[in-house]
């Protein structure tokens, strides 16, 4: 008789306890008994536990979801938030650092190219990993270098960091942000940077005035790189209505002849379609939790393909 007293007396502190975890969060208070298993209630509930209970109850109380009852007390900043943790957990469940490492050795007996290279990206890029160069040849022949970052010159085999690509792979990204493959001291120092030579892997083609390609050629080199363009800068002067005429960009010529060389390449395989319309690529932006989409306009597919 005395359990039987003893277990209703427990059940009912308990019920009391929900009880009062409820209004809490109702009320937008996250209760301290919440906040050592906050982990566990957004990704692996115990469905006996008293917490769980009366944020189940909260939710059903207030129409909401779970999640979203959590949200409103402060536990997650944003479900943008909530999301990423998801993730970051099946993937990355002993967290996305890495371990202190040496940095790697760049190369120093590379050949130093003569161009002048230059980069398109969007302006929130940090890792600049391919440029272009146009030198100009005889018999107006044009050599367009294609130069691509090249790390793996200052990762050694079976090295520390060698693992670490190994393990990771890829660079994950998302919008507004990313989970680099290599950690910083490796970017960095082979980073296609504005004003600093950088070592690189080379395709030169050789282009006829008829846009025909001569002869190609790879290297390994270091190349200087003069100018990190980007998107917002230049796209109002380098567009669908800015193709017929300079349009005073200092890159506009080499930029033109890219772009003639890119459209010469899909009619050569068979893609060009001159009344494809207007498209529309997008960037994505992700800032207090809120993602924001920004389209910008692109006459045609090459220009999009160049500029990307």
């Amino acid at each position: 008789m005395q359990a039987a007293l003893a277990g209703l007396e427990k059940k009912r502190l308990q019920a009391e306890k929900v009880a009062q975890f409820v209004e809490s969060l109702k009320s937008g208070k996250l209760p301290e008994e919440f906040k050592p298993r906050m982990d566990a209630l957004l990704y692996d509930p115990d469905k006996n536990t008293l917490e769980w209970k009366a944020l189940e109850q909260a939710a059903i109380e207030t129409n909401q979801h779970q999640v979203r009852v959590l949200e409103q007390c402060g536990a997650i900043a944003s479900i943008h938030d909530y999301h990423l943790g998801a993730f970051l957990r099946e993937y990355f469940a002993e967290g996305c650092g890495f371990p202190e490492i040496e940095p790697p050795v760049e190369p120093q007996d590379l050949p130093r190219a003569e161009v002048e290279a230059f980069s398109i990206d969007d302006s929130t890029t940090t890792e600049i990993d391919d440029a272009f160069s146009l030198q100009a040849l005889a018999d107006g022949v044009t050599r367009v270098g294609i130069h691509i970052a090249a790390p793996a010159l200052g990762i050694l085999p079976d090295s520390p960091l060698d693992a670490v690509a190994l393990h990771r792979l890829s660079t994950v990204y998302m919008p507004g942000n990313k989970i680099t493959m290599l950690p910083e001291v490796a970017i960095q120092p082979f980073s296609l940077n504005e004003g600093e030579w950088r070592p690189a892997l080379s395709l030169y083609l050789d282009v006829a005035p008829d846009l025909s390609i001569l002869q190609r050629q790879t290297k390994v080199e270091q190349i200087k790189v003069v100018a990190n363009l980007r998107h917002d800068t230049l796209e109002p002067y380098f567009n669908e209505n800015t193709l017929e005429q300079d349009s005073g960009h200092p890159y506009w010529q080499k930029l033109v002849f890219l772009f003639q060389l890119a459209e010469s390449l899909e009619k050569g395989r068979g893609k060009y379609d001159p009344t494809r319309p207007v498209q529309l690529d997008y960037n994505f932006y992700v800032k207090d939790g809120k993602v924001s989409i920004i389209s910008r306009r692109v006459a045609h597919p090459w220009i999009n393909w160049w500029l990307s």
